[in-house]
């Protein structure tokens, strides 16, 4: 997780109080203790107080102002500063976990994924880490922005919704559903992407390189949803797909099948579900083998 310059906190922090000071000026004491001793008058006629001097109220008024500066510096430091409370780790069971952290951000963690946050998340900058897959339903906080850390990146929003996938292969993907976000190799924000809602970038960490397009569907979605649609995709694209979400090999060595384009929706299916329909409607063969699948014209 990134850390914040122990100089630059310095720096904010007394700007801060420059600013708190500043304003404190402007108030009235003198006012404002007279209206107090009246106050205290009426309520009080049975009882006649003597007066104050004039070295005891300016006392009493110091004693004040430097009590409540010190409570709201005090105060400022510890929620904007302070390290967080103590960390947590989630590790998704099969299927998907589900996580709501103290700021109502939800979060779905895909099967396999690990995301470490604080128990309290800090009110200026409110940060994750990520390992694996999650969906991110961020929570706007005004001025605090919201970092989720995957692999070596930083995906910076303030409220919005996205997905994130990191795979085996050193590459992670950002999909955004809604809003928008900023995406970078972490301490190279002057690199970054923007990517908004119907858009999704893909980084590989080898080419060092962006690859920005549209979604087209949210079938990337499929892990947390079980629907996949599809519109005019050509099979290519389809058992590409499948591929991914189902980790099973789909073989097909005739490229005019690949060209064949599909209509369909499905909800809750298996791999051999989807398979088997798809053949049917285009009458092919369809052979299973341990962990692969080949895809042929029916023999005559």
């Amino acid at each position: 997780m990134e850390m914040q310059n122990p100089d630059r906190k310095l720096s904010q922090f007394l700007e801060e109080e420059r600013s708190f000071l500043e304003e404190l000026e402007k108030v009235d004491l003198n006012k404002n203790w007279d209206r107090f001793q009246r106050t205290l008058e009426a309520k009080s006629k049975q009882t006649s107080a003597l007066p104050f001097s004039r070295k005891y109220r300016f006392l009493i008024r110091a004693a004040a102002a430097a009590v409540l500066l010190l409570l709201v510096s005090t105060a400022l430091y510890i929620t904007t500063y302070l390290p967080a409370h103590h960390m947590l780790q989630a590790r998704a069971e099969p299927g998907h976990t589900d996580i709501i952290l103290s700021d109502g951000t939800a979060i779905s963690l895909n099967e396999g994924g690990v995301l470490t946050y604080p128990e309290k998340l800090k009110r200026r900058e409110r940060a994750v880490n990520l390992s694996g897959e999650a969906f991110f339903q961020v929570e706007r906080v005004k001025k605090s922005p919201f970092y989720v850390f995957v692999g070596g990146m930083t995906v910076r929003v303030t409220g919005t919704a996205f997905n994130i996938r990191e795979d085996a292969i050193a590459t992670i993907e950002v999909a955004v559903t809604e809003g928008e976000v900023i995406f970078y190799e972490s301490g190279r924000e002057d690199e970054a992407v923007r990517i908004t809602a119907g858009h999704r970038s893909l980084y590989r960490a080898d080419q060092h390189m962006f690859e920005t397009e549209e979604t087209g569907s949210e079938n990337f979605l499929f892990w947390r949803t079980g629907t996949l649609i599809y519109e005019d995709t050509p099979l290519q694209e389809v058992f590409e797909e499948l591929e991914m979400y189902f980790n099973r090999e789909i073989t097909v060595k005739d490229p005019e099948i690949l060209q064949n384009r599909w209509y369909s929706v499905h909800q809750g299916q298996t791999l051999s579900e989807i398979i088997e329909e798809l053949c049917v409607y285009f009458d092919l063969e369809c052979i299973a083998s341990n962990d692969t699948i080949r895809v042929q014209r029916k023999r005559p």
